[in-house]
């Protein structure tokens, strides 16, 4: 008698076990939906901004430059883009202080403008004021005493201008920096590029010796 009595209690239990079971299988279901869409969301991000970056490149090389007036470090009269196109080659080269890869690449950038004819090519650094580095959550504003300081200590030569508010880096996309920038005679925006990587001074070199 005992036998069928087991077999009667499983009978009772299994419904609830299956009911248990599947109401597993559903949760990790729904985990795995989850998770598989944080994957899913996070490579989209990195994809979404490899297209905005390209986007950018796309939209600026080949245009014309947008003009701007800004005031260089040490003098009190503006200095114009518009006076200035048509003459030398320009090369614009956006920065900051707390810029890691702008420390970095300011000193190859000046090996280049040591190098080249200085009545056919032209340097400017461009100060970038008021933006948000990297891991903080406020803007940081650019002095001129730390500016100063930062030029000394750099040793740079080429003429700084300040961009107080960063509106002249919009202007130019506002990619990460620092961004260079190669403007020819007709006005046109033959080379950008955003970012620093050992081995970009070459590239930037080769560009620039193919306008002569």
């Amino acid at each position: 008698m005992r036998k069928p009595l087991k077999i009667i209690n499983f009978l009772i239990i299994l419904p609830k076990f299956e009911k248990s079971y599947s109401h597993g299988i559903f949760l990790i279901l729904i985990l795995s939906v989850v998770c598989y869409g944080q994957v899913e969301k996070a490579d989209t991000v990195v994809s979404v901004y490899d297209t905005v970056n390209d986007t950018v490149v796309s939209s600026f090389q080949g245009s014309s430059a947008p003009l701007f007036s800004l005031f260089p470090l040490e003098k009190i009269r503006y200095f114009h883009l518009s006076d200035n196109i048509g003459i030398k080659i320009i090369v614009l080269d956006f920065f900051a202080t707390w810029c890691t890869p702008c420390i970095k690449a300011i000193p190859k950038l000046h090996k280049i403008a040591d190098s080249l004819d200085a009545e056919k090519y032209t340097f400017y650094l461009i100060d970038v004021s008021y933006v948000i580095p990297p891991g903080r959550d406020e803007k940081h504003k650019e002095t001129k005493k730390a500016l100063r300081k930062f030029r000394d200590k750099m040793d740079i030569t080429i003429p700084i201008l300040v961009d107080k508010y960063a509106k002249v880096y919009e202007m130019y996309g506002k990619p990460p920096l620092p961004l260079t920038i190669v403007i020819d005679l007709d006005g046109k925006i033959s080379y950008y590029h955003s970012g620093y990587e050992e081995g970009d001074e070459k590239l930037l070199l080769e560009h620039l010796l193919g306008k002569k």
